[in-house]
């Protein structure tokens, strides 16, 4: 049974963008909870969960969705069907952007060390 309260109070954020068929749905993180793991999680400081949607499949089989209001029979279409997956985005996603463009700046000052390992040598 889905409690629509709790739900409200844990999603803080939808962004949604009808032409694509995308959508994410930003989760609170209840860090009160038994199962909230605070060793791993705290020092990648996570707040929040990011579910992002996955178009299914599309099939021949035409769906609506029905539903009874006042004696009244409201049916309407089903154009998509979104799936909501966790996201695992990196932490660096929520740097600011001149943070990030500095980290690359600085990153591409050092040199990169190439090392090539041939799998025959290391049998021989």
């Amino acid at each position: 049974m889905l409690v629509w309260s709790k739900l409200i109070i844990y999603c803080f954020q939808v962004r949604w963008k009808p032409k694509q068929q995308k959508m994410e749905v930003d989760l609170r993180m209840e860090r009160d909870h038994e199962n909230y793991d605070h060793e791993r999680s705290e020092p990648l400081n996570l707040k929040k969960q990011t579910l992002s949607s996955t178009t299914m499949a599309s099939s021949r089989i035409q769906y609506a969705i029905g539903f009874l209001e006042k004696n009244k029979f409201h049916l309407n279409p089903v154009n998509a069907i979104l799936q909501l997956r966790p996201s695992f985005a990196s932490p660096l996603d929520d740097l600011p952007k001149e943070e990030m463009v500095s980290e690359t700046a600085e990153a591409s000052s050092n040199p990169i060390e190439v090392l090539h390992i041939n799998l025959h040598d290391l049998h021989s």
